[in-house]
């Protein structure tokens, strides 16, 4: 049996459009901007996937690592990461990352105060880290 039924592969609204076709061209039109959506979606799955891997490649480690390190190891080019944070978050990785050291930087101060030594979450200094609690929030740290 060479028949497939569409009501378990194609949304209500798209198998009546394609019966009110008129002609073979407008249900081939319809049928591939369909499947355009489809393709979009995948894509749009593989580029968010990527971005948290390379999330989690900056938030599992104890150091600072490079843009192209974080490339190298989801396997893409630092341009097309950067091109893929900017679609999906809006923001660069740098931006990103800046912001996840800060989250990092805030809990340890809540934590342990200005005693913790900041320099092993990626900061130079506590000034480094108030200078950026300054910058992301308008707000020193002990406020927050």
């Amino acid at each position: 049996d060479g028949h497939v039924n569409l009501d378990e592969h194609l949304p209500p609204s798209l198998i009546i459009a394609i019966e009110k076709a008129e002609n073979c061209r407008e249900r081939i039109t319809l049928m591939e901007a369909y499947l355009n959506t489809k393709i979009e979606a995948i894509h749009t799955h593989k580029k968010l996937k990527l971005v948290q891997q390379a999330i989690a490649s900056v938030t599992h480690s104890n150091e600072v690592i490079s843009i192209a390190t974080i490339s190298k190891q989801v396997a893409v080019s630092s341009a097309t990461l950067t091109r893929y944070f900017n679609e999906i978050l809006g923001l660069s990785p740098k931006q990103c990352f800046k912001i996840l050291r800060f989250k990092n930087g805030l809990q340890h101060y809540q934590s342990y105060g200005s005693s913790y030594i900041y320099d092993e979450i990626g900061y130079t200094d506590f000034s480094h880290f108030v200078k950026d609690a300054k910058n992301l929030t308008n707000k020193v740290p002990s406020v927050l």
